[in-house]
């Protein structure tokens, strides 16, 4: 048997202590261990990945055609198949212009009528004879005799026409003044005169009858000015052009008073067309503003383009018609136009954001915080945003570049998307309840993309991905 001092020596001996040393740090494992400290400290800075998030999905909810390619223009040959993704009326420009035209086109030239001229001219011709007549009758020496014989012209003479001209307001040379003396400025004469240029102003003189006649296929529209009253005159010949046709005119009418010769009826003739001006004149500034009225009253004319249908295909050459299809579909690409779309897309993407915020409050996910399980999710829905943008690119593609599919486009190619994808990877990373969450809000978000059959692809979309976290869990 031991003995008990051997027994003792056992109880008193203390085990053996093994010392476990961690192996040396080597430069790529203090670098990993440096990376991994900065990403966990930059998850927690949920603001900067909210701003990265709203960038991403700011880009990628744009239109595709306001985000790829040049304008296209009339006269391009179509490097890829066009199909409208959306109802959208275009507006044709042609038509629109050619209606337009015919409406300023119908609108009738406006032209003026002074009635008022007429009556000056006629009551400065009375006038003239009155103080005539007047002078007469009070023994006025109204002309000198001996110069008038020699045929110069006195001071005396000169002074009572320019009297006369001031009294009645009438242009009057010494020759005509001569002749009306000779005449005693009888009342008949004074008829005679006042009649011609009434009937002058009457029939209305222009001075520019060419002008004039290029209307008479569809008439003029004659204004009085002095009433406002307006009447459509078909007959533009009856216009009297100044002065070749009113000098011709007043010839005329001065055969028909008897006891004047050939000069006598010069000189008044001439006396008459120098106090004779036009008194109908061409109004173009009502006849354009009329134009541009009716011209603006004119609607516009669209085009109606449904979702699905080819506006041009690969190859072909675009219209002008096309070209103005695809513009607007591009949309208006200014920063105007442009700017109340991307802050439409961003409210949508934060809307988003604040649904993940508040489901997570409700959400245990241990050892990681809520910050940085927020950031992890915005990013996870930044990288679901692009890849599914990916997606409709190919899956266009594809439409466009097979056989017997023309003028299906994305359509036919949509549903081969792996929408489910995110929803697998959360729940396996996350657990369910975090999957159907960032299910529901990537499915909102996708459907934007998508454009067009939003609603089906709503009913596609969300199902699938919450089938797949059920049966993944």
């Amino acid at each position: 048997m031991p003995c008990r001092a051997d027994m003792s020596r056992k109880r008193d001996a203390s085990p053996p202590v093994r010392v476990i040393r961690n192996p040396p740090q080597t430069r790529w494992t203090k670098v990993s261990c440096w990376l991994q400290d900065i990403w966990r400290r930059t998850l927690c800075a949920h603001g900067l990945w909210l701003v990265i998030y709203l960038a991403v999905g700011s880009w990628v909810l744009m239109p595709r055609l306001e985000i790829l390619g040049r304008a296209v223009e009339a006269g391009d040959i179509a490097g890829r198949e066009y199909i409208a993704t959306r109802d959208v009326l275009v507006p044709d420009e042609e038509t629109t212009n050619e209606r337009r035209r015919r409406a300023r086109e119908g609108v009738l030239s406006v032209y003026d009528y002074d009635a008022a001229y007429a009556r000056e001219v006629d009551e400065a011709l009375a006038r003239l004879f009155a103080t005539a007549r007047l002078w007469l009758t009070q023994g006025v020496p109204v002309l000198d005799e001996e110069a008038t014989a020699e045929g110069a012209q006195s001071d005396t003479v000169d002074a009572l026409v320019e009297q006369l001209e001031e009294t009645s307001g009438v242009r009057l040379d010494v020759d005509a003044y001569v002749q009306l003396i000779e005449r005693g400025f009888s009342p008949e004469l004074e008829e005679a005169l006042r009649s011609m240029t009434a009937e002058a102003f009457r029939r209305g003189i222009v001075a520019n009858k060419d002008l004039l006649l290029e209307h008479r296929a569809r008439g003029v529209s004659l204004r009085n000015l002095e009433t406002g009253s307006e009447q459509v005159r078909f007959n533009l010949f009856d216009y009297l052009g100044y002065p070749g046709e009113v000098e011709l005119f007043l010839a005329t009418q001065l055969r028909r008073v008897p006891d004047l010769s050939a000069n006598q009826r010069n000189v008044l003739r001439d006396f008459l067309l120098s106090n004779t001006t036009p008194n109908v004149y061409p109004n173009r500034t009502e006849t354009l503003s009329r134009q541009e009225e009716k011209a603006a009253a004119t609607a516009p004319v669209f085009h109606q383009i449904q979702a699905g249908q080819v506006i041009v295909r690969k190859g072909d050459r675009v219209s002008t018609a096309s070209a103005r299809a695809i513009a607007a579909l591009r949309g208006d690409r200014s920063f105007g136009a442009q700017l109340l779309p991307f802050l439409g897309n961003a409210l949508l993407l934060i809307l988003g954001a604040l649904v993940v915020w508040s489901g997570l409050k409700r959400e245990e996910c241990a050892p990681k915080t809520n910050p940085q399980l927020f950031s992890e999710s915005l990013i996870l829905l930044a990288i679901m945003l692009a890849l599914a943008r990916l997606g409709f690119w190919i899956s266009e593609g594809l439409g466009d570049e097979a056989l017997g599919l023309a003028g299906a486009g994305t359509a036919g190619y949509t549903y081969a998307i792996p929408v489910a994808s995110l929803a697998l990877v959360v729940a396996m990373l996350y657990g369910r309840a975090m999957a159907i969450l960032l299910s529901v809000v990537a499915a909102a978000l996708k459907n934007k993309i998508g454009g067009g059959e939003w609603l089906a692809m709503l009913i596609y979309t969300l199902p699938e991905s919450l089938t797949a976290t059920i049966a993944f869990t």
